[in-house]
């Protein structure tokens, strides 16, 4: 497992002239990022996985395939993306069904799917922490 954290410290206006600029709710500057926090490899039935933290959320991703797809889906020149996106609790939302399309056609936008034809990727995030906003996670 490898873990890689950027802390938004740096970035935004100079010392010298933080002095000036008021500090959000939480303390950090108006063009300060939040901590970002990534785990690579988590889980172990999967192809890949990660975990994302950023400022009290944080959610999990884990991809399975390019693997064969079903055949009632599957397209004979490409692969297909399918993509879950859990709650932390209760059942899946209309937000939620919003942000599996949003996913998921950036990630057919990234992914050369020609290079896979007859297959299936699937991505599945669970939210693990929402302290804040998902949608920043």
């Amino acid at each position: 497992m490898s873990k890689m954290e950027i802390d938004g410290a740096g970035i935004g206006p100079s010392s010298q002239q933080n002095a000036a600029v008021p500090s959000r709710q939480r303390g950090r500057l108006p063009l300060q990022m939040r901590t970002l926090v990534s785990e690579l490899s988590l889980l172990n039935r999967s192809d890949g996985s990660a975990k994302w933290s950023q400022d009290g959320s944080s959610v999990v991703a884990a991809v399975h395939g390019p693997r064969l797809a079903n055949p009632r889906r599957e397209d004979a020149e490409k692969a297909i993306v399918e993509v879950v996106f859990k709650p932390r609790a209760g059942i899946q939302g209309h937000r939620e069904r919003e942000m599996e399309h949003i996913i998921r056609r950036t990630l057919e936008g990234i992914i050369i799917l020609g290079m896979h034809p007859r297959t299936s990727i699937m991505v599945v995030l669970q939210v693990s922490i929402n302290r804040c906003c998902t949608t920043s996670a």
